[in-house]
């Protein structure tokens, strides 16, 4: 660009001309040039591709000059070979011919004649004589004479060296050199092709590209690899130019509304792995070009100001495009947890309700999805496995769930579904799981433990109440959202984040009775009621502070209660009562 730029300044002076040539298929770039682009469009004269009599005098006349005989009719035989069922001179006729002479005369320029004989000894093997073989039948040569490692590597070379059209017309591309630094094999082809004697490439300090695109059409090898990725090629290069002129923009509008979806990105991505690319390796702009959609949207929940509404669009865009954030879906018929690490400490409860001591936990980083629920309902070994289910109430169907979106928490789950659902999940991680460990519900005071950070002092799991980091009933919603959408909306600390959705979007079932917290769920019949805690999407903000403690029956099976899970020791009577801080004590 500088070059043009000084080019252009120049010609602007008396006394400087400038002759260009430039092949038509590139004069679009010229064009596009500020300034060098108006004095190509003022001063272009388009020349003709030469007819036979001229390719003639290109054989002849150079010759004659050079004092070189011909044999009888060799002009004729090689214009012959240059031109089509017409007889009309093919594309790349020229560099082809250029090719086919410098191997004639470098065979046999030192007798003084130029034979037919040694026109067709440049033919391949595969039966193209003359001009159309030489070039394949030197690059074949050429290639066999390369270790494995090197002949391995042909297509990483030259798809740095190809474009390709919408129509299937290979174009020969330069390269920067840089590309291929550090790769021993790829070094060795291009050392091998660009030797004086195959001529084949051409290379400087900074840049490669092929010498002659009659290469495209008559070397087998290549000619076969570009009909097969040609298509990826061509994506590849429109990729390419659309994430360069994404980059110079200077009034770039938020990348979520301009980069590639989904849809689109699943081809980029198949073309460049078939070119044996991917897209995190790739130089800049392209990689910031080809970020996966669903990053994109989540990174998106970052931003300040971000209304409710918007971030429910981007939880039901990430289920449709397949949500992949650790924690939210299913990997081989198994709920993939994202567990969080929580130090214990001693939390009082709500309502004078005692205080309790809890251990170092893990717990969930979100509710239990309903894609997670539904591997649970659906498993040869899931819901309708009697194992699962002992000691506790099972009805014969499952709940409805009413938002039937694969990245929202399951809903309309009573409390012995959920602890059903723990029950076979730890046996479907019993190979992964701590040592004397198990995933279970968790007592409310581990939930409140986890909810403030350790930090009682926090009414909400951030602190003082802020709307725009929950969807309590206050969003507007009026449903539950994909988990995660409001990623302020936890804790933090130097070394860690605590759970989301602690605050709003579903209630939680705890292990433990509401009215007695120190006692289990018992399973002899008596009545009990459960505790719930973290809000709901139709509850107001008093009711999702980390204290509030919703009362419910075990039974119950509303839309809007879920649950969450922690992998912690399993639950022993002694275990539970020795938590329990007596109240005098405690006063």
């Amino acid at each position: 660009d500088r070059f043009l730029r000084l080019l252009a300044a120049a010609l602007s002076e008396p006394g400087l001309r400038l002759i260009a040539t430039v092949r038509a298929d590139f004069l679009d770039r010229c064009l596009a040039h500020p300034e060098f682009g108006l004095l190509v469009e003022d001063n272009t004269r388009l020349v003709r591709p030469p007819d036979v009599a001229s390719l003639h005098a290109m054989i002849d006349g150079p010759a004659a000059r050079a004092g070189l005989a011909l044999d009888d009719k060799l002009a004729e035989r090689i214009v012959a070979d240059l031109c089509d069922e017409g007889s009309r001179p093919e594309p790349g006729a020229l560099p082809l011919l250029a090719f086919a002479l410098e191997q004639i005369y470098q065979a046999e320029g030192a007798s003084g004649v130029l034979t037919q004989a040694g026109y067709e000894a440049l033919g391949d093997s595969e039966g193209a004589k003359g001009a159309k073989g030489a070039i394949g039948k030197r690059a074949a040569q050429v290639f066999a004479d390369l270790p494995e490692a090197a002949q391995a590597v042909f297509g990483r070379v030259f798809r740095e060296l190809v474009n390709v059209d919408a129509q299937g017309t290979p174009t020969r591309r330069r390269a920067p050199r840089e590309r291929f630094a550090g790769d021993e094999a790829a070094g060795q082809l291009i050392e091998a092709f660009t030797h004086r004697k195959a001529r084949l490439l051409v290379a400087d300090e900074h840049s490669l590209e092929v010498a002659h695109e009659a290469l495209f059409r008559h070397w087998p090898l290549l000619a076969q690899w570009i009909a097969d990725y040609g298509g990826d090629l061509h994506l590849v290069r429109q990729l390419e130019a659309q994430a360069t002129a994404w980059q110079k923009d200077p009034h770039n509008p938020l990348p979520l509304h301009q980069l590639w979806p989904h849809e689109s990105q699943v081809h980029a991505y198949a073309a460049l792995g078939r070119l044996g690319r991917a897209w995190h390796t790739e130089p800049e702009p392209l990689r910031s070009f080809l970020i996966p959609e669903w990053r994109r949207r989540v990174a998106a929940l970052n931003e300040q100001g971000m209304s409710h509404f918007t971030r429910c669009l981007i939880g039901d865009r990430l289920a449709a495009i397949g949500d992949l954030r650790k924690g939210v879906g299913v990997i081989d018929g198994v709920p993939d947890i994202d567990w969080v690490y929580i130090p214990g400490g001693t939390v009082t409860l709500e309502g004078d309700k005692g205080a309790f001591r809890t251990d170092d936990f893990l717990m969930a980083r979100y509710p239990v999805t309903w894609a997670q629920y539904r591997a649970f309902l659906e498993g040869a070994d899931g819901y309708c496995n009697s194992a699962w289910w002992q000691g506790l109430k099972r009805r014969r169907k499952a709940g409805e769930q009413r938002h039937r979106v694969a990245n929202c928490p399951a809903d309309n789950v009573s409390w012995y579904d959920a602890v059903a659902f723990c029950r076979w999940l730890t046996a479907r991680l019993e190979d992964t799981l701590p040592p004397n460990m198990e995933v279970r519900l968790p007592l409310e005071w581990e939930w409140q433990q986890a909810a403030t950070g350790g930090q009682p002092s926090r009414e909400y799991p951030w602190g003082g109440w802020m709307e725009s980091r929950a969807n309590s009933q206050e969003s507007g919603l009026g449903s539950t959202t994909a988990v995660g959408m409001y990623p302020e909306g936890t804790w933090s600390s130097a070394k860690a984040r605590g759970p989301l959705d602690m605050a709003g979007n579903i209630l939680e079932w705890c292990h433990n009775c509401f009215d007695e917290p120190s006692r289990l769920i018992a399973s002899d019949g008596r009545k009990v009621h459960c505790v719930a805690r973290g809000g709901a999407w139709c509850l107001p903000r008093l009711g999702c502070r980390c204290e509030s403690r919703h009362i419910a029956d075990p039974r119950s099976r509303s839309f809007i209660f879920g649950f969450r899970v922690v992998c912690a020791p399993p639950i022993a009577e002694s275990l539970f009562s020795n938590t329990l801080i007596s109240r005098n004590k405690q006063r």
